[in-house]
């Protein structure tokens, strides 16, 4: 994690996937990192740690049982009363008695800037409509600068493989109601990060659409859908997932090669098991009208 130093006071957020999202710890002159206790731990607190790191403004504040996992280090501030316009938490009012707290209680915070990617209108996180997290909403990236490095880019750190398809969806993704993102990415630049980034520049994405992605993970190929945007926070890298809201257009997706050949082979089977009953009966039936003519005579 990248620490911020405010006057010698130096803050961090830890265990996270970005360096706005993550536990807080902060660095004790003369002695280690240790965490904050998630006793009225709040936005105004958030914000603070938020503004010193250039992250924006708080989104979110986990504690017990949060998202993030626990520290190791001394525990230093309990019962913060930020305003959230300190410079740093040390400047907060706090509580001067000894603490009770844990480290499953260690306080957490999302900020706004936080840089998150994922896949959304598949039945998997690795295909989909390609959606940027900031400001704790998703937009979608313009196609028209959407190529392979940038999809290798995206499958990479999602955990999801190598790209398969990331071009010409028909029918086409659509952009969301949020922030239209172009990147510029050069062949040094392994994380999407790294490229340079432009937001909501029209002529660079006039009659664009949404870029689509399936990665080699996936499990079949996949057709849109339409995706609501909305403000759920995700992790950009190997892990759970929450999901976009979704309302399905249609068949939401095709079956890919190895998952049709499976259902042939499961249906010929279904077939030969009930052919082969039928025979038995037809089999069975004349064996005995054979006997039985036989009784006859």
């Amino acid at each position: 994690p990248v620490s911020v130093v405010v006057e010698h006071q130096a803050v961090r957020l830890a265990g996270g996937e970005h360096r706005c999202a993550g536990r807080v710890e902060l660095w004790r002159e003369g002695q280690q990192w240790g965490t904050v206790c998630d006793d009225e731990w709040d936005l105004r607190d958030a914000d603070v740690v938020c503004a010193q790191l250039g992250c924006g403004y708080a989104l979110s504040v986990t504690g017990q049982d949060g998202a993030f996992p626990q520290g190791k280090d001394p525990i230093y501030l309990d019962e913060l009363k930020c305003t959230g316009k300190e410079e740093n938490l040390w400047q907060c009012p706090a509580s001067d008695e000894s603490h009770d707290c844990g480290h499953k209680e260690d306080a957490g915070v999302v900020c706004s800037e936080l840089k998150a990617v994922r896949l959304t209108g598949g039945v998997d996180r690795c295909s989909g409509k390609v959606e940027i997290h900031r400001n704790g909403s998703w937009g979608t990236v313009c196609d028209t600068c959407w190529g392979k490095e940038e999809a290798s880019m995206v499958c990479s750190m999602l955990g999801c493989g190598e790209p398969v398809h990331f071009l010409a969806f028909i029918p086409p993704f659509t952009h969301n109601d949020s922030t239209l993102w172009y990147y510029q990415c050069f062949p040094n630049h392994t994380d999407l990060w790294q490229c340079k980034e432009y937001a909501n520049k029209t002529t660079l994405c006039v009659d664009s659409k949404a870029a689509g992605l399936i990665c080699s993970e996936s499990h079949g190929r996949y057709l849109p859908v339409t995706t609501e945007a909305t403000t759920t926070v995700l992790s950009r890298r190997p892990g759970p997932v929450t999901t976009a809201s979704v309302s399905n257009d249609g068949f939401p997706f095709s079956m890919s090669l190895e998952l049709l050949g499976c259902i042939s082979l499961s249906f010929l089977l279904l077939m030969a098991l009930v052919t082969n009953a039928l025979l038995c009966c037809h089999y069975r039936r004349r064996d005995g009208w054979s006997q039985t003519a036989t009784y006859i005579q």
